[in-house]
């Protein structure tokens, strides 16, 4: 799941040794959320560690939290835990 307007923040990838392809990837914010929303105790690691280095910014987290549709209350409130005590939620 990812949250609404993801695909207007894609982030372009290209470096020489793609010999001319480009990637679309992902905003950290928006994979941060995915992963949460996954579950899987490797994504709740990845989401620790980008959290934990300062790669992700909690209130943007907790706004891209918000603008997710049809995640159940139980998840919505684990993934805020995840995110920490900045959480907007």
């Amino acid at each position: 799941m990812l949250p609404s307007g993801w695909r207007d923040r894609l982030v372009r990838y290209e470096t020489p040794g793609t010999s001319g392809m480009v990637a679309w990837c992902l905003e950290l914010h928006d994979l941060w959320i995915a992963k949460a929303v996954a579950g899987r105790p490797k994504d709740f690691e990845s989401c620790r560690a980008l959290r934990d280095r300062g790669l992700v910014n909690a209130p943007v987290l907790s706004d891209r939290l918000a603008a997710l549709e049809g995640v159940p209350d139980s998840v919505h409130e684990a993934i805020s835990t995840l995110i920490g005590p900045s959480s907007n939620s």
